[in-house]
């Protein structure tokens, strides 16, 4: 497949399907509300990996502000917490640090709505959730809870609600959240945690490009 061939549906096998291209030439093809969704090299990242059976660790989503020229990703990351940052300095490093160390997929939900009157009503109470959540930090007794959550749902084991933190996300757990807001639900494997791959699993998910460090 070409770099960019159309919307296509997510799979294991995306990475060696969708041939990488650079950051510059994916900016025309990458819409507001688009899903980031990330494969890492690190432990932490093999671990979801491993036992979520999916090659993505890590998931966000795009925010276009074309007003400054730039293309940023909401996510919630560990030593953070929620952030935006410019997507090319999440790929390229630029001023934030190094570039990103895996691989990234764009990908699109069937029912986000296509630019027009809709999506800008849409959208905006989607930002609203989004930028209401950022700085929610991660602390050491958040992250407890959370690891803990996570461990419970994949030994299919319902926790009581003091493991779902409300103002501390895990990645997914933020851009579900996010989502949630434009009525679009994340089909998940397990009723009470989303993961990252949940989000490359959901059918009405699509593969648009993937991305590498320039």
């Amino acid at each position: 497949m070409a770099f960019w061939e159309g919307a296509v549906a997510v799979a294991s096998s995306v990475f060696v399907d969708m041939p990488a291209g650079s950051y510059d030439a994916a900016r025309p093809l990458i819409r507001n509300g688009d899903i980031a969704l990330f494969a890492g090299h690190g432990g932490m990242s093999r671990l979801i990996e491993h036992f979520t059976g999916s090659p993505f660790s890590h998931v966000g989503f795009i925010w276009r502000m074309d007003a400054i020229d730039r293309i940023m990703l909401l996510e919630s990351v560990e030593d953070v917490g929620v952030r935006m940052l410019p997507l090319s300095s999440k790929v390229n490093g630029g001023l934030s640090g190094r570039p990103m160390d895996g691989q990234l997929l764009v990908a699109r939900h069937d029912d986000f709505p296509a630019p027009g009157a809709a999506f800008d009503a849409a959208f905006g109470e989607m930002t609203k959730v989004a930028v209401d959540r950022l700085g929610c930090p991660y602390n050491v007794e958040e992250i407890g809870l959370i690891g803990a959550n996570i461990a419970a749902a994949l030994a299919h084991i319902d926790m009581p609600d003091v493991l779902k933190p409300s103002n501390a996300y895990i990645c997914s757990e933020y851009a579900d959240v996010c989502y949630r807001a434009l009525g679009i639900e994340i089909a998940r494997s397990r009723p009470h945690f989303v993961a990252p791959a949940d989000f490359a699993n959901d059918p009405k998910v699509k593969a648009i490009v993937t991305l590498k460090p320039d």
